[in-house]
């Protein structure tokens, strides 16, 4: 048995759908529990409303990853994947940093900077390459009209 099954809130795909609210969930459980339920507030809790524990988060989540057949992978890693491919893509620091929910940018610079060399030489080349490497006399466009050195001085 997969240790998944479709609900009555499932997508087109069959894939259950994230609810949009706590009210969503919390219509669909608290008649099958009636005062045994527990009214959190939250959106994703445990099937009498109660909260998830992150142990049964992430055995969970190892269970669904064996079942999918899934090189094996730590849920928390796939927060270190998703702000390496964040960075990878181009996005700054505190952007990252901010997906992260991290208090502070310094919190992801000090764990993120030197897990991408390729990214930081990427960046520094890219700055070498705004820097003019040869100037022809009379190409003052290249420089922002700047005389190229050895020219003329009038």
């Amino acid at each position: 048995m997969r240790p998944w099954a479709p609900v009555p809130w499932s997508s087109s795909a069959g894939w259950p759908a994230a609810p949009t609210s706590s009210s969503t969930t919390t219509a669909m459980s608290r008649p099958v529990w009636g005062s045994a339920w527990t009214d959190t507030g939250r959106i994703f809790t445990r099937e009498d409303g109660r909260d998830l524990t992150p142990d049964w988060v992430s055995t969970h989540f190892e269970r669904l990853t064996l079942w999918a057949d899934l090189p094996p992978i730590r849920l928390h890693d796939l927060r270190h994947g998703a702000a390496t491919l964040s960075l990878a893509a181009g996005n700054d620091m505190k952007t990252t940093s901010t997906m992260l929910r991290h208090s502070s940018i310094s919190i992801t610079a000090d764990l993120y900077t030197a897990v991408l060399p390729d990214v930081a030489r990427a960046a520094a080349e890219a700055s070498a390459a705004l820097v003019p490497r040869t100037v022809t006399v009379g190409e003052s466009f290249r420089t922002n009209g700047l005389r190229g050195v050895g020219s003329d001085r009038h």
